[in-house]
């Protein structure tokens, strides 16, 4: 009987040490766990970080974008005004040139004409001298 009890002691005492190793490593497993958790943690915040700062570049990006296209239509606006405007330049320049050449030709028919007024206004004084005068009365000038 002594024997036996001997053989439960030692087998206790190995349940014991074994209960205590298993202890050991739960509170090895747990430390660790709690360890990964700590490092997910901050990954995850660090993750977490990147996203806002990603979301916030974005709508930087984003709005910095719309501006451009803003800026492209007010450009292309800008350009068609401008060919408008060349458009109705060289109508006018060619209205102009039309205008220039009539009065470059009214002035030449002025010119002309003032011809015609100053021979007509000679031949008239000439008719008056010798209508004026008896002696020229029959003979007509060469």
């Amino acid at each position: 009987m002594l024997k036996a009890k001997e053989v439960k002691v030692i087998e206790l005492e190995a349940t014991l040490e074994s209960n205590k190793s298993s202890k050991e490593e739960m509170r090895s497993t747990i430390e660790l766990q709690q360890k990964n958790h700590r490092e997910m943690e901050a990954e995850l915040e660090g993750l977490f970080k990147q996203k806002i700062e990603a979301e916030i570049e974005y709508l930087a990006i984003s709005g910095a974008i719309q501006k451009l296209r803003v800026g492209a239509v007010d450009q292309i606006t800008i350009i068609e005004e401008q060919k408008s405007l060349a458009l109705e330049q060289a109508r006018m320049l060619s209205k102009l040139g039309d205008a220039e050449s009539k009065a470059a030709m009214l002035k030449r028919q002025a010119e002309k004409l003032g011809t015609y007024c100053r021979d007509f206004v000679e031949n008239d004084k000439v008719l008056k001298l010798q209508s004026l005068s008896p002696r020229y009365a029959g003979v007509v000038p060469t």
